[in-house]
């Protein structure tokens, strides 16, 4: 179950999941409690089933109506297990599985340290994270975070790392086009600000490849500030990611300038294609890069720093080269048989203690 129907990297992580439990032999259906949009036509292409019902969206008759129909939804149709991700998710779950006697298990799918919210919805989202049989956190950095934060036992709580496509073309990072990767929705916590300000007060040449997606307010933002600080010639923005892969193999390096992660997408597709990474080091960064290996972690927000490093990257085939293969190792730990076997695991499990229970 996700909240939103547009495309970020937790509904990519999602549609990945949901295929893989598929592919063992689960069967998935997605649930969207917003409106339709672009993750039907991506789940169409994966072949997967999608349900919406506009419960986060709209006027309150609207929202009453989609609850209704979400509840019967649940109610009528076999269902053993859902996956509930990002907080709005796990709180409508957790609700309908108290209302419907625990009919199905509850995976809290936690993604990225929430933003503030009001007290209240901290402790309807707490009392969720208890009601669900057990808590996912995609990095160890998030599980400390969720066990600190919300106040979670160890054993309610399991790490499963996100799923990457290592199928995808290695770059040829000694190439000459130098073309540099950034891949990240355009958000103000993604950092581009950041970036913009180093690439403004830096003489390197390499073209900057701005990928993501943002409202068109966000983007016509950005074009205006790289058009004032005079990068225009220096920076591309492509909004339609849909050829991501055969675009990162184009590119020598790539830089991750975001404030804050849990653990990035982004970085693991630019690791299985082969690319040294430079990031700063918070979140879960520091369990993708591994500092002088694959890339540089650079302290938070040096951007001194970060330009020292986009500036040896730039100029060094060789460190390039040695990053590169020592990412694409990386990325291997992350593929998606290594993970879906942990969540068999975790299915059979619990699955296992509630028929003793209802023994």
């Amino acid at each position: 179950m996700v909240g939103q129907s547009s495309i970020g990297g937790t509904e990519l992580q999602v549609i990945k999941i949901a295929n893989g439990f598929g592919r063992l032999g689960f069967a998935v259906h997605l649930i969207v409690i917003g409106n339709n949009g672009p993750i039907n036509q991506v789940c169409a292409e994966y072949n997967l089933d999608v349900v919406t019902f506009p419960i986060l969206h709209g006027s309150v008759l609207k929202r009453m109506k989609g609850c209704f129909s979400l509840l019967m939804h649940l109610a009528t149709k076999r269902i053993d297990l859902i996956y509930a991700f990002l907080p709005n998710c796990i709180i409508v779950s957790a609700l309908f599985k108290i209302l419907l006697f625990n009919k199905f298990l509850l995976l809290a799918g936690a993604r990225g340290v929430p933003s503030k919210r009001a007290w209240l919805i901290e402790i309807v989202h707490r009392f969720a994270l208890k009601q669900s049989d057990l808590v996912i956190a995609n990095s160890r950095f998030l599980k400390q975070y969720y066990i600190e934060t919300y106040k979670l036992s160890v054993d309610s709580i399991f790490q499963i790392s996100n799923i990457v496509n290592l199928e995808v073309p290695i770059a040829n990072v000694c190439s000459n086009t130098a073309k540099v990767a950034v891949i990240s929705n355009f958000m103000p916590y993604k950092g581009h600000s950041l970036l913009l300000e180093v690439l403004s007060n830096s003489d390197v040449t390499c073209q900057f490849i701005f990928f993501g997606n943002g409202s068109d307010e966000t983007i016509e933002f950005l074009n205006l500030s790289i058009d004032n600080l005079g990068l225009k010639n220096r920076i591309t923005i492509v909004s339609n990611t849909s050829k991501i892969d055969e675009m990162l193999a184009e590119c020598i390096f790539a830089v991750h300038p975001s404030k804050k992660e849990s653990m990035s997408n982004a970085i693991l597709e630019e690791m299985a294609a082969g690319l040294p990474v430079i990031a700063f080091d918070i979140g879960g960064n520091s369990e993708l890069i591994t500092h002088g290996v694959n890339g540089f972690l650079i302290t938070p927000f040096n951007l001194e720093d970060m330009a020292m490093c986009i500036e040896k990257l730039t100029r060094d085939d060789t460190l390039r080269f040695e990053f590169g293969s020592e990412s694409r190792k990386l990325a291997e730990s992350f593929s998606a048989h290594k993970s879906l076997e942990k969540y068999a695991e975790v299915v059979a499990h619990l699955s296992k203690s509630r028929k003793s229970r209802r023994c």
